[in-house]
């Protein structure tokens, strides 16, 4: 299907659940929630009561951790 005027240019975003942001970064849940509320890792977005994170902000973040 051919992108239309309102999707022309724009990528698919790809949310993540909270199960893959722990397999994708190898953190667990508290160490993952600890760097939310510290602001060193993205906030989720609320859909209802999900979280879900984006996977383009996930990356981001693995690519600027340092490497040890």
């Amino acid at each position: 299907m051919p992108p239309d005027e309102n999707t022309k240019g724009r990528q698919k975003m790809k949310l993540l659940k909270l199960k893959e942001v722990l397999e994708i970064t190898a953190c667990g849940k508290t160490k993952l929630y600890a760097m939310i509320k510290e602001e060193e890792f993205p906030r989720p977005y609320k859909i209802g009561s999900a979280s879900r994170w984006r996977l383009d902000e996930v990356e981001n973040w693995i690519k600027t951790r340092p490497v040890s």
